[in-house]
């Protein structure tokens, strides 16, 4: 004889187990009952389906496999959003889906623009320290239109600047006057004791240059601000570098950016400046 199950079925008809609906949750995915006795809420968790997450590390890879997802039917051109935030570019498929599909490309500093970044950050530096800078970052530097047997060239300012700065000395005297002309540009005069040495600055350095690592060849331009004077501690002309139009070109090159992914996405595709965000609404 079954003891155990007469037992279970005198004990059922005494305590008999409710019946409980799981309760699908908001998400839609998800569904959530009680455990009889205990009362513990428990999650089921419904099935996965595989969305794209994908990281590309240039905006043409990006824009490639959108217009891929795209041409296959996967993505539907009117329901894609692309968005260049200041750390990253974020497509998604659709904003309206709880789990919507996306890829994105981060905006990681190209090292040349972190470069002068953290010279414009320092504080006074001394003309080793600073010829020890420019030296890596020499590419950066604009050029002049200069008038080459009637024809227009330009011609890179870099090395001269950095010529300009490696033949400029203090002697021992520390004697150093600067002389200034509207033109942005500075006679340095530094008299030692037994030698005088003069020698031209740019105060307005040109700079172009990438802001980006995903696109390098989208340069913005700007100039960097020098300021100099003698320190009798360092015994030498210490220098101080400041960009304050930084912020704008980095503005800049994120417009640029929406730019060309507008040319390499069909025009129904929206894209702009912004950071992509889904916000569940509460059902009444």
């Amino acid at each position: 004889m079954d003891f155990s199950g007469i037992l279970g079925g005198i004990l059922g008809r005494i305590l008999p187990t409710p019946t409980i609906q799981p309760v699908l949750l908001a998400d839609g995915h998800r569904k959530a009952h009680v455990a009889h006795k205990d009362y513990q809420i428990v999650l089921e968790e419904g099935p996965r389906v595989p969305r794209p997450a994908h990281a590309f590390l240039s905006v043409e890879d990006l824009a490639a496999w959108v217009d891929r997802e795209i041409d296959l039917g996967r993505w539907v051109a009117q329901d894609v959003s692309v968005l260049v935030s200041a750390a990253s570019i974020e497509a998604t498929a659709s904003g309206y889906d709880h789990l919507t599909a996306r890829a994105a490309c981060g905006l990681s500093i190209h090292p040349y623009w972190r470069r002068w970044m953290a010279l414009a950050a320092g504080q006074w530096s001394t003309t080793e320290a600073l010829l020890e800078a420019l030296r890596e970052v020499e590419p950066t530097f604009g050029a002049d239109l200069v008038d080459v047997r009637g024809e227009v060239r330009p011609v890179p300012v870099g090395p001269a600047i950095i010529h300009g700065l490696r033949s400029l000395s203090v002697g021992d005297s520390g004697e150093v006057t600067v002389e200034r002309d509207a033109g942005g540009m500075a006679r340095a005069i530094a008299k030692g004791a037994k030698t005088t040495t003069s020698q031209e600055i740019r105060e307005r350095w040109p700079i172009e240059m990438p802001v980006y690592d995903c696109a390098q060849d989208l340069t913005v331009k700007v100039e960097a601000l020098v300021s100099w004077r003698y320190d009798r501690e360092a015994s030498d002309l210490v220098w101080r570098v400041r960009i304050p139009l930084a912020e704008m070109a980095s503005r800049q090159a994120r417009e640029m950016i929406v730019e060309r992914l507008r040319g390499m996405l069909p025009d129904a595709v929206v894209v702009g400046t912004g950071t992509p965000a889904v916000r569940g609404e509460r059902l009444d």
